[in-house]
């Protein structure tokens, strides 16, 4: 009985064994075939903009680029753009919706018969950090209907940007910077900042650094309400800021340096309460501290250098105890440094360079641990340096030349061992020279002319310590 069951099992084995592993292969090969392949036009689009760009190793080594398109290679087999470098696929339907080339050696002009515009299902496009030889922006970029991504910085265009852009209304990054070549630059004029701000208001990213707008800050900033990063740097922006500036409440970043903005910060500023940097640095800004300032707990980096601000530093500079990175340099400031600013407990650069303060600093404590860098050059300080400064070991820059500072500064930094530039020329410092500057095996320059240092060392000593150094 039992033999005849297992010639029986055996029976059953031979018979249905196939016939489930046939299913099973069957429906293998079916879900793969469901995996869509990218489409032939697109395929064949992505391999004539290939052929229309110079590439390969000869850029890869001058601009240390990388020559993404070099994998493209459907003569090897690979035939399925999908699966390319830089090329992403939806995975539904197989239409190419992202393309990153970003710094990837491509040279040559971009026209409005380029295959790229065949591209219709992009939404994500990063051409950033290539050369077009200064081509223009083409009006075909409207084809790109989809874009919510498109990033064309530092990519030598030039002339004006086209209005088709202002028509790409799914875009929430436009990333347009860097564009500032010698056969010209992007401008934004007809159509005009003001045109942008009115069409693209979803946008959450807008970076027109270096482009040539050559207008006034529009009031209708205030349309990019959802915005966070909004960067205007070297625009030759004219006039004031409007206080609608005040209604982006969203907004974590703000760089409008280096244009020509004049009068003072709106109050309004101080209504940006998400923000974490803002850059207002050489301009013609005028004013004393902006109290609302104040109200910017979450800033991490504020730049106000290089303007014609002036007046005292109130004690409210102190409730900013989340900055990282303050720069006051080249302004008018005068008056002694509110000790307030002993609350700035994360600072780790900290410039208030070329102005007219006056007074004591306030060394005496140990709050700044974590600076990196400390500059406080022509500000008329004067007394004694702390000896809490040889708290400061994170220290790398260390900037206090053209002050009246007095006392024996060198006795006191010899464990900063993180130092590489010390320039303390023309401060009445005195002392002896002592061997603790061995310690100092980071340093690069060292300039401490002009002071009354006295006693010997051996040089040679010295310089088998500081092996990095290039000015003494």
């Amino acid at each position: 009985m039992a033999l005849s069951f297992i010639c029986l099992f055996t029976i059953f084995i031979r018979l249905v064994f196939p016939f489930i592993f046939f299913n099973l292969t069957i429906a293998n090969v079916t879900t793969s075939s469901m995996l869509p392949l990218c489409h032939d036009d697109e395929r064949s689009a992505l391999l004539q903009f290939k052929e229309s760009r110079i590439s390969g190793d000869f850029y890869a080594w001058k601009f240390d680029c990388r020559p993404t398109m070099a994998s493209w290679k459907p003569e090897e087999g690979n035939v399925d753009c999908c699966s390319w470098d830089g090329v992403h696929c939806n995975k539904n339907t197989g239409h190419v919706i992202k393309l990153d080339l970003s710094h990837s050696c491509l040279f040559g002009s971009i026209n409005s018969s380029s295959s790229l515009f065949k591209l219709v299902h992009l939404e994500w496009l990063n051409l950033a950090l290539n050369d077009f030889n200064s081509s223009e922006i083409p009006p075909e970029i409207i084809n790109l209907s989809r874009l919510s991504y498109l990033n064309l910085s530092g990519t030598s265009l030039s002339g004006q940007i086209p209005s088709e852009i202002l028509k790409l209304s799914n875009l929430v990054s436009l990333d347009l910077s860097l564009n500032d070549v010698p056969g010209g630059r992007l401008e934004l004029q007809k159509p005009s900042l003001v045109n942008l701000v009115e069409k693209l208001s979803n946008l959450k990213t807008l970076d027109l650094g270096d482009v040539s707008i050559q207008s006034t800050i529009p009031h209708n900033i205030t349309n990019l309400s959802s915005s966070m990063f909004v960067s205007l740097q070297n625009c030759e922006l004219q006039g004031r800021i409007p206080s609608s500036l005040g209604n982006l409440s969203k907004l974590l970043h703000l760089d409008l340096s280096l244009n020509e903005l004049q009068g003072e910060l709106p109050v309004s500023v101080g209504n940006l309460c998400s923000l974490e940097e803002l850059d207002l640095s050489a301009n013609f800004l005028s004013s004393e501290w902006p109290i609302s300032i104040g109200n910017l707990s979450s800033l991490k980096e504020l730049d106000l250098s290089q303007n014609r601000f002036f007046g005292e530093l109130p004690i409210s500079m102190g409730n900013l105890g989340s900055l990282k990175e303050l720069d006051l340099s080249q302004n008018g400031y005068f008056g002694e440094i509110p000790t307030s600013i002993r609350n700035l407990f994360s600072l780790e650069k900290l410039d208030l360079s070329f102005n007219k303060f006056s007074g004591e600093f306030p060394w005496s404590t140990g709050n700044f641990s974590s600076l990196k860098l400390l500059d406080l050059r022509s500000c008329s300080f004067w007394g004694k340096v702390s000896h809490s400064i040889g708290n400061f070991t994170r220290l790398q820059f260390l900037y206090l030349g053209l002050n009246s500072f007095s006392g024996d500064l060198l006795g006191s930094i010899g464990n900063l061992r993180s130092l590489e530039v010390i320039h303390i020329t023309k401060c009445n410092f005195s002392g002896q020279i002592t061997s603790s500057l061995r310690n100092l095996t980071q340093l690069m320059v060292l300039d401490m002319a002009r002071n009354s240092y006295s006693g010997t060392i051996e040089l040679d000593d010295l310089l088998t310590s500081w092996k990095n150094l290039e000015f003494l």
